[in-house]
């Protein structure tokens, strides 16, 4: 008799971080619906393709490290942090700007040594007097 070893499941993981469990493909470990039918990278994998790759990604850091330390914005990468799902996508970019714009205010302040206090009965008093230095 032929040796067949046994079926494998799916191995992906789903969005409530559960493991997938469906029939894997055949010589694969996750399904057809994450992939197992992906016949995989098909273009050249020798070592002057790769130092191609590594040389055009160290360009493209060091042309975000240049702007950013030049103060030009440079284009946020990756997740956004406090993305709700419901919402469309510019509205977190405007939040996410803004609180990035909030943290660069309070850094430079506390940078320069004017950390501002507030006490409530001169925030009562009005406009003008309600800030003061902290000592």
């Amino acid at each position: 008799m032929f040796y067949r070893p046994a079926a494998k499941r799916c191995r992906a993981h789903r969005h409530d971080g559960g493991v997938c469990r469906n029939w894997a493909v055949r010589g694969k470990n996750v399904c057809r619906l994450h992939g197992g039918l992906s016949p995989g990278r098909q273009g050249p994998r020798d070592a002057e393709h790769m130092r191609k790759l590594r040389s055009g990604s160290q360009r493209w850091y060091a042309f975000r490290q240049a702007r950013k330390a030049g103060g030009l914005p440079i284009r946020r990468m990756g997740r956004i942090p406090g993305r709700r799902n419901w919402e469309p996508i510019e509205v977190s970019r405007a939040r996410a700007s803004a609180k990035d714009e909030m943290k660069a205010i309070l850094d430079n302040t506390k940078r320069d040594g004017e950390i501002a206090t507030f006490d409530a009965a001169e925030v009562a008093a009005g406009p003008g007097e309600g800030v003061r230095p902290a000592d």
